[in-house]
């Protein structure tokens, strides 16, 4: 007899256990890839990039974000728990780190930048609703991809009430690949609603598959670079199924697992030095940018090691997570 307290998931799903070493090695690459973005953004004027083509339209920053999503969206369903338990663990793993980041960034965005912000824009921010009701004034841009994984999971816990989570992923796959002609008959922005597409195809992958089919993410790789023709934004969803589809697990790169586990902690807080750095050091942006990620990457370390003397907030804080 099935277990009360375990949500329905797929057989295959529940067969999968332990930590998938692809993993580490997709959220380094995410990582550097948002953060590669980041570095073009700053250092050279929107003009400047869109003589580059499609590299010049944030595909390498939102690929590294489709990344992210995909991962979220495979492990998300391999989890056992209740949906809203699930979810309830999941946002004790995100929100502190992101409310302390947060809070600093607010400060310095008052003390520095002397501007003021609305206590609207503030309790929207906490709340993570900031990206849909301040889209464009955001304090810590970056973090709008937590705003939006937040929604993520009210949408896993929608899907795991089903009796046949598969068909509903398949069919909210549908719905969102749905989402690109209804946004070119409207000229309404695709960004970020396209990234429902990367979270919901590891959803689906992950209902039938025990380790990501390397072979099967080829091929919908292949069909996405495809549909690019039509639409751009697939190529960005291509580019990260395709690495998604790279059997990195054969890899033994020594402390890739402790670079994973701090990748979170540096997305929150690489936006505030790199957007600091440059702008106190115009003359040198090179300099700058190397001054800064290297400070986001020691400030990662010091916040995880905060976050982990509190011993209700200790178990496995990565961006994304079993």
């Amino acid at each position: 007899m099935n277990d009360p307290k375990i949500a329905p998931v797929s057989t295959v799903a529940m067969k999968c256990k332990g930590r998938q070493d692809r993993f580490d090695y997709l959220r380094i690459i995410g990582v550097i890839l948002v953060t590669a973005q980041h570095v073009l953004t700053l250092m050279w004027k929107e003009e400047d990039l869109s003589e580059w083509g499609l590299l010049g339209t944030g595909i390498i920053g939102q690929s590294g974000v489709a990344i992210f999503c995909w991962i979220s969206g495979w492990l998300a369903i391999q989890d056992r728990r209740r949906p809203m338990a699930w979810m309830l663990q999941r946002l004790r793993v995100l929100l502190p780190a992101y409310w302390i980041i947060l809070f600093v960034s607010f400060v310095l965005v008052t003390i520095v930048k002397q501007e003021t912000v609305s206590f609207s824009q503030v309790l929207s921010q906490f709340l993570c609703i900031g990206q849909w009701t301040h889209p464009t004034t955001l304090v810590n841009e970056p973090t709008w991809f937590v705003n939006f994984i937040v929604l993520c999971y009210i949408m896993v816990v929608l899907l795991k009430m089903s009796p046949r989570i598969e068909a509903a992923v398949a069919l909210a796959l549908v719905g969102a690949f749905c989402l690109v002609p209804l946004a070119n008959i409207t000229a309404w922005s695709l960004w970020p609603w396209y990234h429902f597409i990367p979270f919901l195809i590891g959803m689906l992958m992950a209902c039938y598959f025990q380790k990501p089919p390397s072979l099967i993410l080829l091929g919908i790789a292949m069909g996405l670079f495809g549909m690019s023709i039509f639409q751009s934004v697939f190529a960005t969803i291509a580019v990260s199924t395709l690495i998604a589809s790279i059997p990195l697990e054969h890899l033994r790169v020594a402390r890739a697992k402790w670079v994973s586990d701090h990748t979170y902690t540096y997305f929150l807080v690489h936006g505030v030095f790199l957007s600091g750095m440059v702008t106190f050091m115009p003359a040198a942006p090179m300099v700058a940018t190397l001054i800064a990620i290297a400070s986001a990457c020691i400030a990662s370390v010091g916040l995880q090691f905060m976050l982990d003397r509190i011993p209700s907030l200790n178990p496995n804080r990565k961006l994304i997570s079993v």
